[in-house]
């Protein structure tokens, strides 16, 4: 008995071995079936240039990289290209719209996405209204303007003037009608600023003959004359008060506030200190600084 017992054991094992024998077999069988199967056709190898954005290859359907204006049998193309459902991040997908009453002989691609001809004003293929192709010009990435004014991601900014607008730095810009901090599809302006002597100071900060400003919003209080700007911080100092952006910081100790090294500030968010508190980044917090109380005031503070 003890012997067929052991037979039966030693049965079991062999076709469990067995089994998994022929099991690796098949799935190394089927990669090398599935792989030699593929039909993904070959990268084009010859192809002519249309424009920046534009490529044709003498092999496959046009295809566009980004966003871009093509003529065709007395039409015009707009090639473009997007992503959809679960393959989101994987696949792109190209696609095309024939631009609707675009007038051939005048049409021009302006940059990327934008073009005119001499009767209107286009964004992905499609019809920008009330706009003037003559004066239209592309700023910058969501910025453009014209005779009518300037727009931000194509809504127009109220009161603005488009001919005589141009940027003073990286955020600010200014017209004859207002100024303006832009920073991406955002933007703030301000009226009452003294044009003709408004400069840009230092990162966020600008000034005119009576006030100086951070993103457009008065420094109260502070002393025009004896103001100074920290560089790569958000901090500021007259003669008598210390500021955080464009508020004044009215429980700092003035006499031995001090900022942390660049370093600090940039690996632990650590931006000052003085004798009764340390000021840390916190973007929850009102106006994205906090402080903490120290449990022993420093006498090292300087």
């Amino acid at each position: 008995m003890k012997i067929i017992k052991t037979l039966l054991k030693v049965i079991l094992y062999f076709l469990a071995f067995a089994g998994f024998i022929v099991f690796a077999a098949w799935t190394i069988l089927s990669t090398v079936i599935e792989s030699s199967s593929d039909t993904t056709p070959a990268p084009p190898t010859v192809f002519e240039v249309k424009n920046i954005n534009f490529a044709k290859d003498f092999k496959q359907p046009s295809m566009s990289v980004y966003g871009s204006y093509e003529i065709k049998n007395n039409d015009v193309i707009y090639h473009y290209t997007y992503r959809t459902g679960i393959s989101f991040y994987m696949d792109v997908v190209a696609a095309e719209r024939k631009v609707k009453k675009a007038d051939v002989k005048t049409f021009k691609e302006i940059e990327k996405r934008y073009a005119v001809d001499k009767k209107r004003v286009y964004y992905k293929g499609k019809r920008l209204r009330k706009r003037d192709p003559k004066s239209f010009q592309v700023i910058d990435t969501y910025l453009t303007a014209d005779r009518y004014g300037v727009y931000i991601n194509d809504k127009i900014i109220k009161g603005s003037h488009g001919p005589s607008f141009k940027f003073k730095s990286r955020d600010y810009a200014m017209d004859n009608q207002q100024i303006y901090f832009i920073e991406g599809r955002s933007y703030r302006r301000n009226k009452t600023i003294d044009h003709e002597s408004f400069v840009v100071l230092e990162e966020n900060y600008a000034q005119d003959k009576d006030h100086v400003y951070f993103e457009l919003d008065e420094i109260k209080g502070a002393n025009v004359k004896h103001l100074k700007l920290a560089k790569y911080s958000d901090f500021s100092q007259d003669d008598k008060q210390i500021f955080w952006k464009s508020v004044a910081v009215k429980k700092a100790d003035y006499a031995s506030f001090r900022l942390f090294g660049l370093d600090e500030r940039i690996k632990f968010d650590y931006l000052a200190e003085d004798k009764n508190y340390v000021y840390i980044r916190d973007f929850d917090a009102t106006n994205d600084m906090r402080m903490i109380k120290k449990e022993k005031p420093d006498s090292h503070s300087k």
